[in-house]
């Protein structure tokens, strides 16, 4: 039977709900259960909005035993000490979160003994990011792969991110294995083998409410499309490579929106960054920036150009440089661009 109607980010266009069954929605607490591990008497202490499929990892912790403690909305500059008062052993950010959190002066390194893992999902983590994350928490941080049409669908632990580092990897778009009964495939792969990731499992939506089409075109005997782009490694980890949709073709070239943002959040003026394809009758598309930058900083469009160039083949770098004072992003972190087109006219 049906059990709750729960709408999607809506990045690129309007919000869809999503149905989820009692069924799918006890298969996802079963995935979180058995991924993360928890203890009874562990504190999770959740800083996240309590949106319906966010809420459902709390109630597996309570599954685990756990306690929970509901903390107020999100302040970067409180966050750690709350780690710490309430000695939690696990929480909950997106990458956007850990951004603001990274950013927060700090004299010494916290106490984060009790500490075991800090899960990161809903977008992706720059490298940059990753790096400095890894050295304010250590080996705590765990990536989930889902989406509201299949939640918590694959995990990457701390411990297991913790042996990639340690093994000189970036970690840079791994996402882990499926978890328990989840299925995952990469559909058409290349010669590299990146192709569309296709999920399955007991955790998929039953489809979108009031919308037979659109829920056929993403579901087809049982496995979800996801629109993401990745490949599966040969140990079993997915890596996430970008959304199909997000990757810009100019001349005739691929070019992944991420590797630009991360050229750009490298420059010392830059607070953030959102690259996307602009239709151009010449090219096809043309690579364009909206960049936030920080406070007193002022570098024009050519010398962020010029820093790309360093680093980024010739048509990669952006053509275009808008400057806005903040990126609009949805109850997840992700970016909307649809109004963020809608805001730069």
């Amino acid at each position: 039977e049906l059990a709750s109607l729960n709408y999607t980010g809506g990045t690129t266009g309007a919000p869809k709900a999503v149905m989820h069954t009692h069924a799918s929605l006890c298969a996802v607490l079963q995935n979180i259960v058995m991924a993360r591990a928890a203890l009874p008497g562990d504190v999770l202490l959740n800083v996240r909005p309590l949106w319906p499929i966010a809420a459902v990892a709390l109630l597996a912790h309570v599954l685990s035993g756990g306690q929970l403690v509901l903390a107020e909305r999100f302040e970067a500059s409180t966050f750690v000490g709350q780690l710490q008062q309430h000695r939690a052993a696990f929480s909950s950010l997106v990458p956007t979160q850990l951004l603001r959190v990274l950013r927060e002066p700090r004299l010494a390194y916290p106490d984060l003994s009790v500490l075991k893992s800090i899960d990161i999902g809903a977008a992706a983590i720059a490298p940059s990011v990753l790096d400095d994350a890894c050295e304010l928490f250590g080996p705590r941080l765990s990536v989930l792969y889902g989406m509201t049409e299949a939640p918590w669908t694959c995990y990457l632990s701390a411990a297991q991110m913790g042996q990639l580092r340690r093994d000189g990897e970036s970690a840079e778009g791994l996402v882990g294995r499926p978890v328990f009964a989840a299925g995952l495939r990469i559909d058409r792969p290349d010669d590299q083998g990146m192709g569309e990731i296709m999920l399955a499992g007991p955790q998929l939506m039953a489809g979108y409410w009031q919308q037979p089409e659109l829920t056929a075109q993403v579901l087809e005997e049982g496995w979800l499309r996801s629109g993401d782009l990745g490949r599966i490694r040969a140990d079993g980890y997915l890596q996430v490579m970008g959304r199909s949709k997000e990757i810009i073709r100019s001349g005739g070239k691929s070019i992944q929106p991420g590797e630009v943002i991360e050229c750009l959040l490298n420059h010392p003026q830059v607070a953030d960054a959102h690259v996307f394809g602009q239709a151009d009758l010449e090219w096809g598309e043309r690579v364009c920036a909206a960049v936030v930058l920080k406070p007193g900083a002022a570098p024009s469009s050519e010398q962020l150009q010029s820093h790309c160039q360093q680093v980024l083949s010739r048509f990669k770098v952006p053509r275009h440089v808008y400057f806005v004072e903040t990126l609009p992003r949805s109850h997840y972190g992700k970016i909307q661009l649809n109004r963020l087109l809608e805001q730069l006219g």
